[in-house]
């Protein structure tokens, strides 16, 4: 009797993937709607991102990976996805979400990523744009990215005394 091997997926091979998407959304859950408006005091002449504006900017930066780093509908690598400008987190929209629009807005610009997870294992090794950045960079590049903002985010709900998110 032949026995069905089961390939290997991204998502299998990449389950860090799935835990920092899981683990920012609890974090997200972590702030109070008043919360949303905070960052801790800047310098003179720095702009802090607030909580809200940090979670637009992940969704963009996840968005904008996908259909220009991975789709490749863009000429640049995963570093572009980093303006924390205030002008284009402001240029996003979505000054006044609460907590369920930020949660819609991080859900949509993960679809593609999720709609991945599915794919082959082998396909971690496919070239992006201008055959410059493998699927796995690519990918690990959104990892990375929000799991340093995960990071800040936790430090702001310290900043504001509340309880850290539990993985698991």
């Amino acid at each position: 009797m032949m026995r069905k091997t089961r390939r290997e997926s991204i998502g299998d091979a990449f389950p860090a993937l799935r835990r920092e998407r899981d683990l920012l959304l609890k974090t997200l859950e972590a702030f109070r709607e008043e919360d949303l408006g905070f960052h801790p005091p800047a310098p003179a002449g720095v702009e802090m991102l607030d909580v809200r504006q940090i979670f637009l900017h992940v969704a963009d930066a996840d968005r904008r990976l996908l259909s220009e780093g991975i789709r490749g509908r863009g000429t640049i690598d995963a570093g572009f996805v980093c303006d924390e400008s205030v002008a284009r987190i402001a240029s996003l929209g979505g000054g006044d979400l609460d907590r369920s629009g930020l949660r819609t807005r991080l859900e949509e610009a993960w679809k593609g990523i999720e709609g991945m997870l599915s794919w082959p294992a082998a396909a971690l090794l496919r070239r992006g744009i201008e055959d410059r950045e493998t699927l796995l960079g690519l990918l690990g590049f959104a990892l990375i990215h929000r799991a340093q903002h995960r990071g800040q985010l936790w430090a702001y709900l310290e900043m504001l005394g509340r309880e850290l998110p539990r993985d698991g």
